[in-house]
């Protein structure tokens, strides 16, 4: 009787939620473009019915289910197609990066905070592991004053079947996800995006859905990750990488490619201008020294990957450090 009620209980919930945005959700299916929109544009088309974020929100998501289909070639070949958010609508094709990545274009140009979350999941081909190894997917997570909230506009719209053949279909539960739920088949590598008062372990996503959505259910509070979440929304874009790339690695130190990337990232950020004839010296200096310190702590992350692709990234970080290095010391006497 249990397990019937909650069955009826989620079901009720799906009808409402669909109730609430059935205007939106047939309006985004008459909308046309011109072929010299971007997606501002196309974004404000989308949203031109939505009277709060959360109807912006839907309309985008809506849209998106209705328009982008997964690219179900490109995922079987291990190809990487093009995941620019232009390119995603061009093609009206995407695998998960693609969607997540025009899902952030055009929420933040409706002047929504979204954010890409990368991680591991439980996907078509999931079988029991008994270890994670690379992350395999992308995802969303939104701002909306303080109020954080999930969503995956891949899964949201449609999936692959048995015979994988893909079947488009909007799925309700990937909207405004509760993180209980969406952490039985979503493990974020930076753990705030779990969104629980504590996140759950890479051990305990391991195992049966169910028994997953149990310890996240009973999860007592460690923390909040609504204020690790708002700091980090107030860093600048740079900080951002540092901050949630050092937050996967103290979680899950045996994932070291990601966090070694984005701290790779933000060490570029500082040292491309170094060669800025606009710069004086004392800030090439400062820039040097900043991009130093961040080249180190990614090749101490990445020293001991020996996959192929994490040697690559060791040699590049490698050589990044050498080339900075020789700049400071030609012009730290001048």
């Amino acid at each position: 009787m249990k397990r019937f009620y909650a069955v009826i209980i989620g079901l009720s919930f799906a009808l409402v939620s669909f109730g609430q945005y059935e205007t939106i959700d047939t309006y985004v299916k008459t909308i046309t473009f011109k072929k010299s929109d971007g997606i501002p544009e196309i974004a404000a088309k989308i949203t031109a019915k939505s009277n709060t974020d959360k109807e912006k929100l839907r309309a985008i998501f809506a849209w998106i289910a209705h328009n982008i289909e997964y690219d179900v070639r490109s995922f079987m070949t291990g190809r990487i197609p093009k995941s620019e958010p232009m390119d995603v609508v061009q093609s009206g094709k995407g695998v998960c990066q693609g969607y997540a990545n025009l899902f952030e274009a055009m929420s933040q140009a409706v002047g929504i905070e979204a954010y890409v979350v990368s991680g591991f999941s439980k996907g078509y081909g999931y079988s029991d592991r008994k270890r994670l190894d690379n992350s395999d997917h992308a995802w969303n997570a939104v701002n909306l004053s303080g109020e954080w909230y999930l969503l995956d506009p891949t899964w949201g719209a449609g999936h692959l079947n048995e015979k994988g053949k893909y079947v488009s279909s909007m799925q309700e539960k990937y909207f405004l996800a509760k993180p209980a739920f969406f952490v039985t088949e979503h493990l974020p590598e930076d753990p705030a995006f779990q969104m629980l008062p504590c996140p759950i372990t890479p051990e305990e996503f391991l195992k049966d859905s169910t028994e997953v959505f149990k310890i996240a259910k009973n999860k007592k509070a460690c923390y909040s990750y609504v204020d690790t979440l708002n700091s980090y929304s107030k860093l600048d874009s740079v900080l951002q990488k540092v901050a949630t790339a050092m937050r996967m690695y103290r979680y899950y130190p045996e994932n070291t490619y990601m966090p070694a990337i984005l701290i790779n990232q933000a060490a570029y950020h500082y040292s491309v201008n170094l060669n800025d004839t606009k710069l004086d010296l004392k800030t090439k200096m400062e820039l040097a020294r900043k991009s130093l310190k961040y080249y180190q702590m990614a090749e101490n992350i990445i020293k001991k990957n020996r996959k192929p692709e994490g040697r690559q990234l060791y040699d590049m970080v490698k050589k990044n450090i050498s080339n900075v290095e020789r700049f400071i010391d030609f012009y730290k006497d001048k």
